[in-house]
Order: C-alpha cells, then structure tokens, then sequence
C-alpha cells in the first residue's frame, strides 16, 4: 500500500518532473533532449495513433513499432539513463507529450 500524502489521500509512486514535447508526422522524429538521469519512467500522450520506439540518439521509429493509440489516457514506461523516444505518425500529423517521472 502507497503511503498517505499530506492532505491524507495515497501519495503517488512517481513525481512529474519535466515535460517534453516534439511534433509527429510522415517521418520519424525523436525528442531533442535526452531524458533526465533521475528519469526513472516516462508518461506518453499522443494526439494522434502513432508507433514510439526508446534508445540511444540517434534512435528511429518505424510503421512496426510499439504503438500508442490517442485514445489512451497515459500509459506509463520505465526507461534507462541517456535514453531518447522517437515516434511516427500513424495516421494524421500530431504531438506526442512526454512526462518524465521520478
């Protein structure tokens, strides 16, 4: 069971820290900045069905990568240090919204 806050409701496991965002179109593009070293998850959001893909720059995405549907409200990913996301589109051009979480 997750501790109790200071209003008395459960604390979150995780703290946003940062937010990143980057345009996703035709061709893959990735987010300019590599993720934090207290980065120990990350949040993603689209405005569009896309697919992502985590590395090391210069990473790529590509059409049979893990997707991420707009529908969904947030779905969350543990990652490494220096790591970087690369998306492209789906369907439509879009954001991709990134939380760092530490």
């Amino acid at each position: 069971m997750l501790p109790a806050d200071e209003r008395g409701g459960v604390a979150q496991a995780l703290e946003p820290h940062k937010m990143q965002t980057f345009s996703v179109g035709a061709a893959s593009a990735r987010n300019g900045t590599a993720f934090d070293p207290d980065t120990v998850a990350i949040e993603l959001r689209g405005t569009v069905d896309l697919f992502f893909r985590l590395g090391d720059a210069p990473v790529v995405a590509a059409s049979t990568d893990y997707p991420l549907f707009s529908v969904e409200k947030g779905i969350v990913y543990a990652i490494g240090t220096n790591r970087r996301l690369a998306a492209i589109w789906a369907i439509g051009s879009g954001t991709i919204y990134i939380t760092e979480l530490k």
